[in-house]
Order: C-alpha cells, then structure tokens, then sequence
C-alpha cells in the first residue's frame, strides 16, 4: 500500500529541465503519436472531401443566397460531428497525459499547447480538402475563395 501512495500527484521532485526543452520534447513526442497512425490521418482527409462533395453535390449551384448561409451552418456542423471520431483517441492519450503529469514529467500548459500545435497542419488539410469541393459546388463567388478559406 506504501508504493502505491508514492504515485500521488507531487510525489516526485520536479526535474530541472527547461521549458524550452520541456516544450520541445512534447512537441515531437505529439508529432510521433500523431504520425503512428497514416491510417487515420488519410482517413480523415477522405472523409472530409467525402463530405465536401456530397453536401456540395446536394445544393449544387444553388441560385438563393438566403440558402447558402443556412448551407453554410450545416457544413459548420458537419465538419464538427466529423471530429467525433477524434474521441477515441484523445479518451487514449488522456491515460498517457495523467500518468505523465502525475509524476511530474511536465507543466500542463506546455502540453496543451503543443497538443495544439501538432493538431493544426492536420486540421488545416482537413479544411482545405473540405473547402475545395465544398466551396466551388455551392456556386459561391471564385474571388472569396481565400477569405472562405481563412474563416
């Protein structure tokens, strides 16, 4: 019972590393656990277009502009229900992140924001496979596209 009292969060010292280093090795430790699996980032660029095309192939060249916007909310909420499948994955590396921060390998601030940094060139070709069918099926105006884009 006396080991398992030692696992208490704040039971072992802090070690003296930096938090630029800190920062750094939970960057490329991210990076690794997102590269593990190809499967599922090809996946999720799939999935993406799918969708861009077939809400795209639904409201084709639609001539209402009251119609677009509401367009617009549905694919916001398809592109929201799509990272559903992100659950599983973030339910597992909860488990990895606990048992790390427990022993105290690392601050919490630097993993949430190198979590984040990781995630975001997947995210934004997740966007930008889902705008480029999405957006020019719609019949929106060619010149916006790279507001759309930013938005």
């Amino acid at each position: 019972e006396e080991h398992y009292l030692e696992h208490e969060r704040g039971s072992y010292p802090r070690r003296l590393v930096s938090l630029w280093k800190m920062f750094w090795l939970n960057l490329y430790r991210h990076r690794d656990v997102l590269i593990r699996d190809p499967v599922f980032v090809k996946q999720r660029c799939i999935q993406m277009s799918f969708q861009g095309i077939m809400l795209g192939t639904i409201f084709w060249n639609e001539q209402q502009h009251y119609l677009k916007i509401s367009v617009l909310f549905i694919a916001s909420t398809m592109v929201m229900m799509g990272n559903l499948a992100m659950v599983e994955i973030v339910a597992a590396k909860k488990r990895i992140y606990c048992i790390h921060r427990n022993c105290n390998l690392f601050f919490t601030s630097i993993y949430g924001v190198t979590e984040a940094l990781t995630e975001v060139p997947l995210h934004a070709v997740e966007a930008i496979a889902f705008s480029f069918t999405f957006y020019f099926f719609i019949g929106f105006y060619p010149q916006s596209f790279p507001v759309f884009l930013l938005c």
